[in-house]
């Protein structure tokens, strides 16, 4: 088994609400798949999934129309899942929500910023637009064409993107040289160069930071 496959992995506690004829719960082990979670006979497919919280080391799949499956007592292999369940439901959630062109984006840890409270977010900077997936909630995009201007601003690191619908402020994980800060081209080229230097480089230089960290300036 892979390292890969192996953080997919994990034996837990975990409990149902609201789900027709799952049990109320038990133990066992839940594995993940590109497409969902299975854990003791139950099945939960990503899409389904609307919210995914971790609290008190207890992660709970907020399902749509209503129910909840929450999964615990996970132990040393609590932050490895976490982490392997987030990822793989970001990722069927953007294939399965959102709408993209040809190429493959350039994926960077970070922050969404605004609407509050900051959120932990993964940032993938598509050839056309950038793609937002904020911890537990849905994913967005914003076309890098309707981007009338990209800032950045100093001493918290953030790249801002500016349209006619309102800024999202994003924070890279790590703080980007300033020398390379994000700018918008002239031109006709409105591609994702105006962006990738300030996020790769975030992703290389400084210190990590979390969505909490820091206060805007």
């Amino acid at each position: 088994m892979s390292g890969g496959e192996e953080t997919r992995r994990a034996l837990c506690v975990f409990e149902t609400e609201g789900l027709p004829g799952a049990p109320a719960g038990g133990k066992g082990e839940a594995i993940v798949d590109d497409d969902g979670v299975s854990v003791g006979g139950i099945r939960i497919e990503f899409l389904d999934a609307d919210t995914l919280s971790d609290e008190r080391r207890v992660l709970t799949l907020g399902l749509h129309p209503a129910g909840q499956l929450r999964l615990s007592m996970l132990a040393r292999r609590h932050e490895t899942f976490a982490r392997a369940l987030a990822d793989a439901r970001d990722e069927a959630r953007v294939r399965g929500l959102l709408a993209h062109g040809l190429g493959e984006p350039e994926p960077f840890d970070g922050a969404l910023l605004e609407p509050g409270p900051a959120r932990d977010a993964r940032l993938l900077v598509w050839p056309t637009h950038v793609t937002v997936v904020a911890a537990g909630g849905d994913p967005f995009q914003i076309p890098l064409g309707s981007v009338d201007e990209v800032r950045f601003v100093e001493g918290t690191w953030e790249v801002v993107l500016a349209t006619a619908d309102g800024h999202f402020p994003l924070r890279p994980a790590r703080a980007p040289d300033r020398r390379l800060r994000p700018r918008r081209p002239k031109g006709p080229d409105r591609d994702a160069r105006a962006l990738r230097p300030g996020f790769r480089n975030a992703a290389l230089l400084g210190r990590p930071r979390r969505a909490g960290e820091g206060s805007r300036q």
